[in-house]
C-alpha cells in the first residue's frame, strides 16, 4: 500500500526535477542569440537552428522563434534581461511594447515581483489610461490608431458602474459610449428624459459584519457582496468575472467579514491588491486606482508579503 510519507516524497522529487528543467531551458533560451550569430549549428554539423535546438534541448520551432523574438526586443536591456535569467522569458513578454530606455528599471522591477496575470492586467490598465500613475511617473505607451485622448475622472454609484461594465463586456470605453451617445442623438434623449424614467430602488440593507475567527465568510455576507457587483470583478473597469472575496483590510489584521471591506476580484486584480499597488484600497472601488510603489511600511506589506509566497 502507498504511504502518504510516499505520494509526497515522490511529488516533491518530481518538482524538484521539474523546477531544474525550467532552470536549465532558460539557460538555452538566453544563449539561442549567441548560438545564431556564430552560427554554432551550422558548425557543430546541423541543417539549422531549429534542428540545434530540438535535438539538444526539446524546443519547438515556435520556442524558438519566440526566444529569438523576445531576447532581440530586450538588446540593451539589462534590468529586463535580469528578470529573464531569474523567471524565464514569459515574465517580461506583458511589457515588451511598452518599456522605453527610461522606464525600463520601472517595468522590470514589476516583472520581477509580479505573476504573468497580474502583469498584465497592470500593463493594461497603464497602457489604457497613461495618467493612471500619475503625471510625474512619466510612463507612456503610443496608440496604435494616433488617436487624441484625454482622460477624464467621474465619480459614480457603484452600481452605476457595475451596469455600465455588464454592457460594455469586451468592448472598449470608448466604443460603448459613442453607440449611448448614437443613440441618444438619433432619437433625441437627453439626460433628463432618462433620468425622469429611472425608478427609486430601495437600497439592500448591508448584512452584520461578522467576527469568526475563521476565514470561511457566512454565506448571507457572501452572497451580498457578490450580488453588489453581480459577479464580476469590484475594480473599476474590470469586466472578469470575480474569483476571489478579498479583505481590503486583509483578515490577518482585523479577523472581520464586513461587507463594506469586502470585495469580489479576479485573480489578477487579487494579486496586484497583495503586490500593494491598488491606492485607496480600503475605500469605496470607485475610488481605485494603480500605484507605482507599495507602502513598504505598511502592516499590510508583511501580510501581502507572505501571501505572495504562496502563488
Amino acid at each position: 500500500m502507498t504511504t502518504k510519507q510516499q505520494i509526497n516524497d515522490l511529488h516533491k522529487q518530481f518538482q524538484t526535477y521539474g523546477q531544474n528543467a525550467k532552470e536549465w531551458m532558460r539557460k538555452c533560451q538566453l544563449m539561442l542569440p549567441e548560438i545564431q550569430e556564430k552560427e554554432v549549428w551550422r558548425k557543430k554539423g546541423f541543417t539549422s537552428i531549429y534542428e540545434y535546438a530540438a535535438k539538444l534541448a526539446g524546443m519547438s520551432t515556435h520556442a524558438v522563434d519566440d526566444a529569438l523574438w523576445i531576447m532581440k526586443k530586450l538588446e540593451g536591456r539589462l534590468h529586463l534581461k535580469k528578470v529573464v535569467k531569474e523567471k524565464g522569458l514569459n515574465a517580461v513578454r506583458p511589457v515588451l511594447t511598452i518599456t522605453t530606455e527610461e522606464t525600463e528599471k520601472f517595468w522590470a522591477s514589476k516583472a520581477a515581483k509580479l505573476g504573468n496575470n497580474a502583469l498584465r492586467k497592470y500593463v493594461e490598465e497603464v497602457k489604457a489610461d497613461p495618467g493612471v500613475l500619475g503625471e510625474s511617473c512619466d510612463i507612456t505607451s503610443q496608440n496604435s490608431e494616433n488617436r487624441i485622448t484625454k482622460s477624464i475622472y467621474m465619480k459614480l454609484d457603484v452600481k452605476t458602474i457595475e451596469r455600465l461594465k455588464k454592457i460594455k463586456g469586451e468592448k472598449e470605453w470608448d466604443e460603448l459610449l459613442n453607440t449611448m451617445l448614437d443613440v441618444m442623438e438619433s432619437s433625441d434623449v437627453g439626460a433628463d428624459d432618462v433620468n425622469s424614467q429611472k425608478e427609486a430602488v430601495e437600497p439592500e440593507e448591508n448584512p452584520i459584519p461578522i467576527n469568526t475567527g475563521k476565514r470561511y465568510i457566512p454565506a448571507k455576507i457572501r452572497k451580498h457582496v457578490i450580488k453588489k457587483t453581480s459577479g464580476l470583478c469590484a475594480y473599476p473597469g474590470c469586466a472578469k468575472s470575480h474569483d476571489i472575496l478579498h479583505h481590503t483590510k486583509r483578515f490577518a489584521l482585523d479577523p472581520t467579514h464586513d461587507p463594506d471591506t469586502l470585495a469580489p476580484l479576479c485573480k489578477a486584480h487579487e494579486r496586484l491588491a497583495h503586490a500593494g499597488l491598488i491606492k485607496n484600497e480600503e475605500m469605496a472601488p470607485v475610488n481605485w486606482t494603480l500605484k507605482k510603489t507599495p507602502d513598504t511600511d505598511s502592516a499590510k506589506h508583511k501580510i501581502d508579503g507572505k501571501v505572495q509566497e504562496f502563488y
